[in-house]
């Protein structure tokens, strides 16, 4: 019986490993991959799958990105003639624009380095105020004085506006790495996509409703959707777990 045995075992082990072959096979001509469930999302069948926690978040990114692209490029219509007409020279027309991109070069690792600090949820949900009163503000500023007063207004206004932008967008890439953990890099490219069609249809949407309701018309109705996205945001999006 021992001789049996032990001249069996081998035969069995055989059979085993080639049925447990067979089935890699199978498995892998399939694609078919482990399946894994967090609430990181799942993996199974070789695709993706996200939790409802991270579709309603990225859906508020998303619509977040979108809206603040659209607020820093729907000026390009509209004011740099507006600006002319109260006393500004084209240099300082200029540097209106280009000074929102300086100071989220300065900004940026500022902001960085403190998140921790802060909170990547206060700090997101702060920026994204501060953007929305911003951008409202700024559709006043046909209302001050011509000249110094009026450039002066503009530039202070617009870097509040660049630093509430760069506080917003920092804390949305740790809320992204918190959140989408072995997703990130196709996360931060669905945002990427819409903060490029924000940056494309800006313009037009400002050209739009200028010619609808004048200065102040694009930046209140855009304002206002920024601070509909704080509301969403203070609602909906989940606390950060060491953020």
């Amino acid at each position: 019986m021992t001789k049996d045995s032990s001249e069996k075992s081998p035969l069995i082990s055989q059979s085993v490993l080639k049925s447990y072959d067979r089935k890699s096979e199978e498995n892998f001509d399939n694609g078919v991959i482990a399946t894994e469930s967090s609430e990181s999302g799942s993996i199974g069948s070789g695709v993706y799958t996200y939790t409802a926690r991270q579709k309603r978040v990225l859906v508020q990114m998303a619509t977040a990105n979108f809206c603040h692209t659209v607020c820093f490029s729907l000026i390009a219509p509209f004011f740099p003639n507006e600006a002319e007409q109260k006393g500004a020279t084209p240099a300082q027309i200029g540097l209106i624009f280009s000074v929102f991109e300086l100071v989220i070069f300065i900004c940026s690792p500022i902001f960085g380095r403190y998140i921790t600090v802060i909170g990547s949820r206060f700090m997101y949900i702060m920026g994204l105020f501060v953007c929305g009163a911003t951008t409202i503000l700024f559709g006043f500023l046909n209302l001050a004085p011509d000249g110094g007063m009026f450039v002066g207004l503009c530039f202070a206004v617009r870097i509040t506006e660049a630093i509430a932008a760069t506080s917003f967008v920092t804390a949305s890439y740790a809320i992204i790495a918190n959140e989408f953990t072995g997703r990130v890099a196709t996360v931060f490219g669905l945002l990427e996509t819409f903060t490029g069609l924000g940056l494309m249809v800006g313009p037009p949407i400002g050209g739009l409703l200028y010619g609808a309701g004048g200065f102040f018309l694009p930046f209140v109705l855009m304002g206002s959707l920024m601070m509909l996205c704080v509301a969403v945001s203070i609602c909906g999006l989940p606390k950060q777990e060491g953020k």
